[in-house]
């Protein structure tokens, strides 16, 4: 299961033209009932976002809470906030397990399912066992941390010179 923008982006978007006033701006935030745009130019090209504490601040040091999401041509398509990226963190452990057993140690080259032991807590995943290399037992770990869901890996592999744990 990779989740891609499309997928958890919100399409209909409220934008504003760069010729907008301010109370413009603010009037449509609130018939809305949104807290902040994209702004995009004549041709529908996104040049930048507008917040509801901008009048105040610059974005509060730049610490964005949504983006626009634009196509190959710069032409709004979505927006997506950090709500939509953080809910891939919700996937189920036992899924998150099953797709590193299943596909990501096979796709690895690691013999066989017993040769390492997986852990998965709150997303948080725990590997152990003992690569045939080093090589192969960083980029394995590597493989893991990109499984959709992952919040961290602990890398508890024995790796060649290493003393039994």
């Amino acid at each position: 299961m990779k989740s891609m923008v499309r997928d958890v982006m919100t399409s209909r978007v409220v934008a504003v033209r760069s010729d907008a006033s301010f109370k413009e701006m603010v009037a449509k935030m609130r018939e809305s009932r949104i807290s902040a745009f994209p702004v995009v130019d004549g041709y529908g090209r996104v040049i930048g976002v507008v917040s509801e504490v901008d009048a105040a601040r610059l974005m509060r040091d730049r610490r964005f809470k949504r983006l626009p999401v634009v196509n190959a041509t710069g032409h709004l398509i979505g927006i997506i906030s950090r709500t939509d990226v953080l809910g891939v963190f919700l996937r189920p452990d036992k899924d998150i397990l099953r797709e590193v057993t299943d596909a990501v140690i096979p796709a690895s080259g690691a013999q066989g399912p017993t040769r390492f032991t997986v852990t998965v807590t709150g997303g948080i995943i725990t590997v152990g066992g003992r690569p045939e290399n080093d090589r192969a037992g960083h980029e394995l770990a590597e493989a893991i941390r990109r499984v959709e869901g992952v919040v961290a890996v602990f890398d508890q592999l024995r790796y060649a010179g290493e003393a039994p744990r």
